[in-house]
């Protein structure tokens, strides 16, 4: 065979070759999860905290001036999806918003409940001798668990009931820092900086870990040892932060996603997430860039930016379709997902 015979086969090789992987990554590109910006709206404040319903349809915000240290300015906002604000108010802490436009927050010592008017509904004061460090809601049953700064994990009794009351207790090994239940309710999972512990609803503890146990090794940054938990919705897997590490255990406490290194803002602000996790992605920020891991492999399916100054809180609805973001500039942000190929 001539050298010049030669040399066109190995010619064709390559781009046959070349043509396949591009057929490949289009076929890839088609497949991956991008996100759209929906909504920009400004606030009077810098966002400290934002919440959004599990179906997407209803954001809560909460912003406050700290430039008058001794008499900051706060609003809270209430809107639909699309920027319409049904209600404002005062300084409200968020902690939980309802597919029927309900929104649970703290209003000084009370757990309190307002309606998609505003109007209050429902109000507890079961808070007034103690300061609470984190609070979760299960959804479906109405039960809610608080850490507390007494050191003590608790479990509480349906919203809505006037009967509302402390159902049980455990003291933790060092102040609690999070806590967090399963959507059933079945299962509250906690942590103190120094160990993970995971309950039954009736208070029974089925297992602790230590962080440093469980982690191949301690983080690159551990800025007062801070850790995030949270259930995946509609499962019974555990999302662990530490530090810039993500790992997502079962409730037997086996990796079902073993901890790798992601980008990841530190928190700072009280109630308020720096990661949110809906059925399939979690959700993390830093700057103002916006990271989308999958929650089954833990890689980056995307990352975008707000294009504005550093964003401060995160929030997601259940399905993951819908991102709300606050920045310390005062922006609110919405970003839709959609899928190339498919459509918007």
């Amino acid at each position: 065979m001539s050298g010049g015979i030669l040399a066109f086969i190995i010619i064709i090789i390559i781009v046959v070759g070349l043509m396949g992987c591009a057929e490949f990554e289009e076929k890839e590109s088609k497949t991956s999860v991008n996100y759209t910006l929906v909504l920009e709206k400004k606030t009077n404040h810098p966002i400290l905290d934002v919440g959004m319903s599990p179906n997407g349809e209803y954001i809560a915000i909460f912003s406050e001036d700290h430039t008058f240290v001794s008499y900051p300015f706060a609003e809270f906002i209430f809107m639909t999806r699309d920027g319409k604000i049904l209600w404002n108010g005062s300084s409200y802490d968020i902690i939980a918003v309802l597919d029927n436009g309900d929104c649970v927050v703290i209003n000084y010592h009370n757990l309190t409940i307002l309606n998609r008017t505003g109007n209050v509904i429902w109000t507890k004061d079961i808070f007034s001798e103690i300061d609470i460090i984190d609070i979760d809601v299960s959804y479906y049953t109405g039960l809610f668990t608080v850490a507390d700064d007494a050191g003590f994990i608790k479990l509480y009794s349906k919203l809505y009931d006037e009967n509302c009351s402390e159902i049980w207790k455990w003291r933790t090994y060092y102040r609690p820092e999070c806590v967090s239940i399963s959507d059933d309710g079945r299962y509250i999972v906690a942590s103190d900086r120094v160990w993970i512990y995971l309950f039954d609803k009736n208070g029974r503890l089925l297992w602790d870990k230590r962080l440093e146990d469980i982690f191949p090794e301690k983080p690159s940054w551990v800025l007062d040892d801070y850790v995030g938990l949270s259930f995946v919705p509609n499962n019974m897997s555990i999302v662990v932060i530490w530090g810039n590490y993500l790992g997502v255990l079962n409730v037997n406490g086996t990796w079902i996603l073993p901890p790798k290194s992601i980008e990841i803002a530190w928190k700072s602000i009280p109630y308020a997430k720096n990661f949110a996790v809906s059925k399939n992605y979690i959700f993390t920020f830093k700057g103002n860039i916006i990271y989308v891991y999958d929650l089954k492999s833990g890689k980056m399916l995307c990352k975008f930016s707000t294009k504005r100054e550093s964003i401060n809180c995160i929030a997601c609805s259940l399905d993951g379709n819908y991102i709300v973001v606050g920045s310390e500039d005062m922006w609110v942000y919405v970003f839709r997902k959609k899928t190339e190929g498919v459509g918007s």
